[in-house]
Formats: structure tokens, sequence, C-alpha cells
């Protein structure tokens, strides 16, 4: 999976984007693009605080992308913890125990495990396979029926048990009972009749009797082969009982209820012999009743319903545990092989009863339907994100990303597990035998094999796979976490080669050896009797220790089994397996990050005793100084966490607050935030679309496509204006394009990697055509018209481009806006350019087109270094370096004189404020003490006019 891996110090595409990524228009073509998933640790951390970057844009959307994951996996964990694995488990295991026991410890000693041919087979259906169907007494099982320390009623367990069939004609009723498993130790009860169906071959059909031997026998029976020599021709005889005839008469699946199985599993006595049998064939249900079943069984023995064209036999006991509502399917399996022998397999299946059917009754089924719909939502938006950076990227970038395969696949695998889900209750509901009225009933026998059984285990199966690729792709999101990076970079990077690895030893040496083993040995020993099992006990010999039976290696024996065992020993133990440490080891030692550290711990060993406080304390300081600044993304913000940043820029916003150090002070007014390519000189316009065609340049050789021209493409049509490119295109074919794909798939290098850069053919030929200022100037005037520049893009093609500043005259972009989209508003501002190629354009453009020459073309020169040369520059860097020390600390002094006298000030300049104030205090004085005087001088003279009247 190399397409995951973390980017090296060598390869750094998101360096190489910068200037992409600057530009609106072109880093619109990289939202979503697995690139910022693979050089996460490239991002521009500054950038990540203004909200309107790429980089800002991105990680919200890997953001939305990990939350989404978390919430995926806590949904996935929550389903996987309440599939009730322990009490299936639990149920199943005490059903193989019961029959296996059953079976086993009868005085008759003809249990499964005695079942060798037709005469034990029909011994064991006889002596034990009836007990399995017998009602048993019902008080046998009251101390079975605790539940959370209480003893249920053992009348309404009767009535449950009891079941009625009416026959409205004649008022007629017959009470059933349900059958019971007479086993002290739980109470389980068999859901229906016990359904037994075989599968058969047809005479001489896959089969051919040689002319050899023809004479002593005249008919053969081959193995079984579905839709080839199954057999469905009706086989009785006249002498056939009535009720048995239906025995004896092929039936679909449909009709017999059953389901596929294939040979194998705990109870399997010899080599399986790995058949498929599907669900179809001759069937019959075995009565509750002891006596009926047993006369049946004689019957259908007296009636040769087992012959030599028999090949399988399928007993199916379908049963319920009231007490942990678990449903289990028992299907055994007999094997009549063509060679004589008989092989018993088993097959169990067990479901809660909550996943037959939707319902919310219980906690429990609330709990599995909830989970059902929160899946469902998940697969819908997983679909959907899947569907919109398909469209986004395209088919091939997208699944150029080894993590979006995985995606696909998670997100298919979701699609069929709940098609299997949805398939179940399908089956469940439109089955009339598992209706609430039928199910239980001995006359009607459940399909829960075919209808829930193989569709849950197959569901089981695919949420297994889910569960595993769920939690592998946590690599892709640990990579975020900066101490984890390194050993997530090494894991993905050793991944595909050990796949690679792994493939080839797979198809090249297991498969050699297990051929060998087959061919030299497959007669003798049991492991290697057929391809299947040669293959895999070849493969699984590396995990388990490689047992060897001695016999094949005794004086007299063929030498071959000593030969091949010393060969796989010494190709697979001693030359294979320590490949694939080699294969890690390589990965590791190729980061170079883990080369400059193992190289600094080598070069730098930290002695024992006093290192060790310095290193805590250390570590201790470096912690501190984490947490105080953890809240601070001013200090070190490019050490920073990118999605740490991404989320203090997120709560930033939120708030309403900027953090975009950034900040431009020359933002200007609203018309003055764009201007139009034809307003600004030619030289502008020139540059502009210079930059345009690098930035696609950039772009097509980070996306990995073709770059085809398109008449509307203004950097295509400019560049077809100027003359600098070829209009011939060469037409790639489809062999071309598949090398090209598997060459990057490979990381092989291409030719042109190995071609050194020239210069471009204008430069080259623009001295032979001879000076001619107006050359510059010719440009798609279409393009120029209908192009707009704003002036964040202004501003930083004029950063890049040392010339323009020089030639406009400033260098802020504002001011340039403002001089040739409002000319009327600044008059005393005007611009060589405009006037047409005059004396100083015709200087300008001599001065440009060499300067454009000697960028493009390099200084090249080599001279030898003159030692007193050398000297002296550094005695002068010396010099200059001590009259800066020097200037710095007559600075510093006048900078502390400055301090003191504008403290001075400032006391001097409170002093007299408050000076000034005492006065304005003292004036009011005295303004109130005088007109106190005025009144008193009028109230005596008032007083005494008074007086003198």
């Amino acid at each position: 999976m190399s397409t995951a891996t973390l980017s090296t110090p060598s390869e750094q595409p998101l360096a190489d984007l910068h200037e992409v990524l600057e530009d609106d228009e072109e880093s619109k073509k990289f939202l979503g693009d697995p690139i910022w998933w693979r050089c996460v640790d490239q991002i521009d951390r500054r950038r990540i605080l203004n909200p309107k970057s790429a980089e800002y844009k991105n990680l919200r959307i890997m953001f939305s992308e990990v939350t989404f994951y978390i919430f995926f996996l806590i949904v996935l964990t929550m389903l996987v913890h309440t599939s009730e694995g322990p009490l299936e488990h639990q149920t199943r295991e005490h059903q193989l125990r019961y029959i296996a026991q059953k079976s086993q410890y009868r005085a008759t000693k003809c249990g499964l495990r005695s079942v060798r041919d037709v005469r034990t087979f029909w011994s064991w259906m006889v002596d034990d396979l009836i007990q399995l169907s017998e009602v048993q007494p019902l008080e046998k099982h009251a101390p079975a029926f605790m539940m959370n320390g209480q003893a249920e009623d053992v009348t309404r367990a009767e009535n449950i048990r009891s079941m009625q069939t009416s026959f409205p004609s004649n008022d007629f009723t017959v009470n059933h009972h349900a059958a019971v498993l007479s086993d002290p130790s739980a109470f389980t009860i068999i859901l229906g009749p016990i359904r037994v169906r075989q599968l058969r071959v047809d005479k001489n059909k896959g089969c051919e009797v040689s002319k050899l031997y023809r004479q002593l026998i005249s008919n053969c029976y081959s193995k079984f082969t579905e839709g080839h020599s199954e057999s469905r021709e009706f086989f009785g005889s006249s002498q056939t009982p009535s009720y048995l005839v239906p025995a004896f008469e092929w039936a679909d699946s449909s009709q017999t209820g059953g389901a596929g199985i294939t040979s194998g599993g705990i109870l399997a006595l010899n080599t399986a012999s790995g058949a498929s049998y599907p669900g179809s064939g001759f069937f019959f249900d075995l009565p509750h009743n002891s006596s009926s079943a047993r006369s049946m069984l004689l019957d259908l023995q007296e009636s040769y319903w087992i012959d030599a064209a028999t090949r399988a036999i399928v007993v199916e006991i379908p049963t319920l545990s009231p007490n942990t509502r678990v449903v289990t399917t028992t299907r055994i399996l007999f094997e009549f092989n063509p060679t004589g022998t008989v092989t018993v397999s088993e097959r169990v299946s067990s479901f809660p009863v909550h996943a037959l059917s939707i319902s919310a009754g219980h906690s429990e089924e609330a709990a599995a339907l909830l989970l059902q719909i929160l899946t469902l939502l998940v697969l819908a938006i997983s679909a959907t994100w899947i569907v919109w950076q398909i469209k986004r990227l395209g088919v091939a970038r997208y699944f150029a990303y080894g993590w979006n395969v995985v995606d696909v696949v998670i997100t298919l695998l979701l699609t069929c597990y709940l098609a299997y889900k949805i398939q179940t209750y399908v089956g469940v509901a439109s089955a009339e035998a598992l209706s609430s009225e039928k199910i239980g009933h001995p006359d009607y026998f459940p399909p829960l094999a075919a209808k829930a059984g193989v569709p849950l285990e197959k569901a089981a199966t695919i949420l297994s796979c889910i569960c595993l690729l769920a939690w592998m792709k946590l690599y892709k999101y640990l990579a975020l976490w900066s101490p984890l990076r390194m050993l997530v970079q090494i894991l993905l990077r050793s991944t595909r080669q050990l796949l690679v690895f792994g493939a080839l030893l797979v198809i090249v040496v297991f498969t050699g050896f297990s051929f060998a083993f087959y061919a030299g040995l497959g007669s003798v020993a049991p492991e290697y009797s057929n391809i299947t099992h040669a293959f895999a006990t070849a493969v699984f010999s590396l995990m388990m220790s490689l047992r060897i039976d001695p016999k094949l290696y005794l004086p007299g024996n063929d030498t071959v089994g000593a030969l091949l065992t010393v060969c796989y020993v010494l190709l697979v133990y001693f030359v294979t397996v320590p490949m694939f440490t080699a294969i890690v080891l390589n990965a590791f030692y190729h980061d170079r990050g883990c080369e400059e550290k193992a190289d600094s711990v080598s070069s730098c060993p930290a002695p024992s005793g006093a290192a060790e406080p310095k290193f805590l304390e250390g570590n201790s300081r470096r912690w501190r100084h984490s947490l105080g600044n953890l809240w601070s993304m001013e200090k070190d913000v490019e050490r920073r966490n990118p999605m740490a940043v991404f989320l203090y820029t997120l709560y930033k916003s939120l708030r309403g607050t900027s953090v975009d150090f950034h900040h431009d002070e020359d933002f200007g007014l609203p018309e003055e935030q764009d201007i139009q390519l034809k307003l600004l000189p030619g030289i502008v316009a020139q540059r502009w679309f210079e930059r345009k065609r690098r930035l696609s340049y950039l772009v097509d050789k980070n996306l990995r496509r073709e770059s085809h021209r398109d008449s509307t493409d203004d950097s295509r049509a400019t560049s077809a204006g100027t003359g600098s490119r070829d209009s011939s295109v060469k037409e790639i074919g489809v062999v071309t394009k598949l090398l090209e794909r598997t060459r990057e798939a490979l990381h092989l290098p291409s030719a042109t990697e190995f071609q050194p850069e020239l210069p471009s053919q204008v430069s080259e030929n623009s001295d032979a055509r001879g000076p001619n200022p107006t050359d510059l100037y010719l440009l798609d005037k279409s393009a120029v018209e209908r192009t707009t520049v704003s002036r964040t893009q202004l501003q930083r093609l004029m950063e890049e481009d040392r010339a323009l500043p020089l030639l406009l005259g400033t260098t802020r972009a504002i001011d340039v806006i403002r001089r040739f989209k409002f000319p009327d508003d600044n008059p005393e501002i005007s611009h060589p350019v405009d006037k047409g190629p005059g004396p100083v354009a015709q200087l300008q453009e001599d001065w440009y087109r060499k300067l454009d020459r000697l960028e493009k073309t390099g200084l090249g020169v080599e001279t030898r270094e003159n030692p007193f040369c050398r000297q002296l520059m550094t005695e002068l860097d010396r010099a200059i370096d001590q009259m800066h020390n020097v200037w710095r600390n007559d600075l510093r002094s006048l900078l502390e004189v400055v301090g003191n006298l504008a403290e001075e000030l400032l006391e001097l300049i409170k002093s007299l404020d408050t000076a000034k104030a005492n006065y304005i205090l003292m004036l009011d004085n005295d303004a109130e003490h005088a007109l106190a005087q005025l009144r008193r001088k009028s109230t005596d003279s008032v007083n005494s006019s008074d007086d003198h009247q």
C-alpha cells in the first residue's frame, strides 16, 4: 500500500505545490485530494490560521472524516458487542455435547462415532435419533425453568407446549405437544419435526465402466456433483408403503426447506471430502411418537431407501432455548463415499430470536434495531462521501490511494451485511412454518437453516471482515498524531512490500511444494491426499510446528519424502521467513528521520548517573512549556500539530475572532479589490500568464494527468498567442497510457527525469531575432480582456517577481490598482509604459529581456578561489560584525537615554497638569469669594436704605 505511505523529506509534494495552493482557483483542484493525508506533516501551519485558505478547508474535511469514522467505530463496536456471542456459543456447545454424549454412551455401542457403513447408520437412526424427537414428560424439566432466581409455573409452561389442530367439518380437535430434549441440565424445545434428507447420483453418470472388467460389473456410481451427477428420479418400487412414497420423490429446496451444506466440521471422523450439497433431495419428517418413528425407519430400511446411489444424508434438528432466547439448527451430514466409507460431519448455527424479525418489544431488540438503523445511516453517508470524491477526483486518482480502496471495500461489505439481514427478515416473514401460529408445531418443519441460518452466518463473516478493516484503517488517522507518525509510516511503507512478497511466496513457493508433496506423498500421507490439503499443510506449517511422520523416512521407503522435507525447511524456514524481517528493517531505516535519530543517539551516548536528572529536568521543562503555550498558537505555530491549529482556528472563528497573523493592513475599499488585466501594463500581463502556465504545469504534474489543449483555457490561449509552445500535440495511445500507469504504480523513474533542464526556445531565439520592444506585449487580446486579477493575486505576483515592483514603482498592489483603475483620481501619477514603446519603455524592455535570459540560463561560471580574497572577505565580515556590535550597543544606550528622558517628560507633564488643575481651582475659589462679597454689600445697602426710610 505504497500510495498510503507518508511523505519523506526527499518527497515533498505539498512543498512543491506551495505556490499553487496560494492561488484560489488552482487550489480548488486539490480540495479533498488524498495528498493531504499522505503529506500531513508538510502542511503550512500559518496558512491554516486563514479560514479561506486551502489548508484550512482540507483540514476541515479531514476533521469531518475523522469525526464520522469515530462515530462509525462506536456503532460497529456496539453492534458486535450486542451480538450475544457467549450465549450463542454456550448453546451451540451444549447442543454438540448433548448429541455426542447421547450417541456415545449407549449400551448398544452404536453411537454417532460408530457409524461406519449403512448397517451402523440405520442402527444409530433407530436407537439414538428417535430419542431426540420423543416427547418427554415436562415435570422432569421443571428445575430448568429457573430464570433470575424464580421458578415459572409448570402449568403455564404446559400451555406453551400444548398446541391444537382443529377440523371445522366435524368439530374434531387434536392436541399436539412440542418435543423436548431429554437433557436434565437444560430445557431445550425441538421446533417441529426432525427432517432427514438424502442426495443421490445417477448410475453410469459421471463415470464409465471399463471394458477390462465390464463382464464383472455393469454399473458404476460416481461422486456427487450438483447439476451433473445428481439424481432426481423416483427410486421406489411397487412394494413401497404408500405413506413412504413421498420419501422416494425428489423435491427442490423450497419444498425441503433445507440449505446447502459443505462437508467437514468438529465431528468429522475421517478426512472430509469438502464436497458441497444443495438444499434439494429426497426427504421425510420423523414423527415425535417413538413407536411411529421406529416403524417408519424400519420400513424405510426394508424398502432400501439407502442404496449404492446414496451419497449424502442430512439430518436437521431445529431447537429453541427459552431461557437464553437462542435458536439453534443442528445439521448432521453423513457422506457415503464411492469407496464405501461413511464420514460424519456437522454444522451448528446459533442466533438470537431478535435476529429473525424486526421488533422492539424488549431492550435487547430495541438496541439491535437502533444499531441496524445507525448502520444504514453510516452506509448512506459513506456511499455519498465516496461518490462525491470519485466525482471530484476521478476514478484513477481516487483508487490510486490505498485507504480509499479500503473505504470502498468496507462500504460494499456493509451493503452485503445489511442485504443479508434484510434477506433474513423477508425470508422468515414469508415462511408459513415460521409464523407465530405454526412455529413449534410437530407437523410443520421450520426452514431456519435456509431462511435464517445461512444468511446470518454470512452476515457474521462479513461483519468480522468489516471489524478487521475498520480497526486497521485507524492507521490512517493515527498519522495525525506526531508521536505515532513514524510508527505508522514504517508500517504502511512495509505493507506493500510484504503483500507483494507474500503473494509471490504463495504463488511460487507454496504452490510448488504443494504439488510436489501431493505427487510424492499423496498416496501415503493423509494430509497430502489432495491438492487443497497439501497446500494448506504447506502454508500453515509456518504458523505451527512442522509435523513429520517418521514412517515416511524409515529405511526401505522412498527418499522423496525426506528430500522434499529438507528442501522445504531450507527454503522456507532459513531463507523465506527471514526475508519478512528484512523487509520491515529496510522500511525502518529507509526513513531519513529514523537514520538521523539513530546517528544522533549513537554518536552522543548519554553518560550514566548525572545525565538522568538533567534528562528528566529537560523533559519536565518541555512539558511545562507545552502546557503553558497550549492556548497561544502565536508561539511556535510551525511546530504545532496541523489538526490542533485547525481546531484552534475553528474555535476562534466560531467566536468571531480572527487569528490570521498575516493580516493585510492595505485592504482598501471594496471596489479596489480587483482590476482587469487589460488595464495593467503589458509586462504585468506577460508575467501573469507565465505564472498561470507554471501553476498549470505543477497541477498537471501532481495530478498525474495528461495536459490537453483547450481553446477556452486562458493559459493555453495565451501560450499559443505568444508562440512559446508548439501547437502540434502528439496523441498518446492506450498502450502508452497503460505503460505510464504501470511505471507510476511501481514508482519507476521516467526518461525525462534524467534529462537536464534547458532554457526555453523563446530565450534561445530572442537574440537571433533581434531586439523588438513590441514582442513582449504580443498577447492574446481575448484572454487579456476577459481576465480579472484580484488584489491578493497581484500582490503575490509582485512578491514573486522582484522586477515588477521596480518597474511599477511600488511594492503594494493596492497602489497599482488605484493608479491604473482610477487614473482620474490620481492625475499626478503616470506610467511611462502606457504611453507606448518610447525610449524609457525600450530601455526597460532590453533590461528585462537580459534579466530574464540570465534567470533562465543560469550563472554556470567556474572560477578558482583566491586565498587572499577569501582572507580579505573574512576580515571584512569580522570588522562589519564588530561595527554592528558597536552600533547595537550605542543604539541600546541611546534608547535607554531616550527612555529615561521620556519618563522624566511624563513626570513633568503630570506636574504641569497638577499645577494647572490647582490654578483653575484657585481661580474658582476667588470668583466665588468675590461673588459672596458683592452679595454681602448689596444686602447691606438694601438694609441701610430701609433704616433711613
